[in-house]
């Protein structure tokens, strides 16, 4: 209980907002590329960032942390997630059936991070313990990278579907915008 009460405040608001990101996940939805890309593009940043700035030994926790997220990509591509996810061409949307996975994964995270955290708060030492550094680099670039491995399926759905869509508008051949 002393670790629960003894987060910091803004830990609970951060869990209220990723439950909430993860609920609208549960939910069918249209969403462009860039929508699509800021979860999985952010789950990857935060956990890379977590490991680089936690650690005692980041070359390392990096190779592990990339080992994590490689296994997690092939395990995607066995399990064919996300599945029922189709790509318009004339809208440049993506049509997705809801999903509880994502919130899963999100937990995932959080619950890793909160554990690093309280587990570094009492024990200090365990920033250089090499089992410890192993396994919770793995855990965050298997969870980040189970995120990043959905999008990626993503973006080859919308490449079979046709001309893959650009973040920027384009000039028109005739001049207009």
């Amino acid at each position: 209980m002393r670790v629960v009460t003894g987060a910091p405040l803004w830990v609970w608001p951060l869990l209220a907002l990723l439950l909430l990101a993860g609920w609208i996940q549960s939910r069918p939805r249209r969403a462009p590329l860039a929508r699509v890309a800021a979860l999985p593009i952010a789950m990857v940043a935060i956990s890379l960032y977590g490991v680089v700035t936690t650690f005692a030994a980041p070359a390392v926790a990096i190779a592990v942390w990339a080992i994590g997220l490689g296994i997690a990509t092939a395990a995607n591509a066995a399990l064919d997630l996300p599945r029922g996810v189709r790509y318009s061409p004339a809208t440049r949307a993506f049509e997705m059936p809801g999903s509880w996975i994502p919130l899963a994964l999100i937990l995932a995270i959080f619950a890793t991070r909160f554990t690093v955290g309280a587990s570094l708060a009492m024990h200090p030492a365990l920033r250089a313990d090499a089992a410890f550094v192993a396994t919770a680099a793995f855990a965050y670039g298997f969870f980040s990278g189970a995120f990043f491995a959905m999008f990626l399926k993503m973006i080859r759905l919308a490449r079979a579907a046709g001309p893959f869509p650009h973040p920027l508008p384009t000039k028109r051949e005739d001049g207009a915008p």
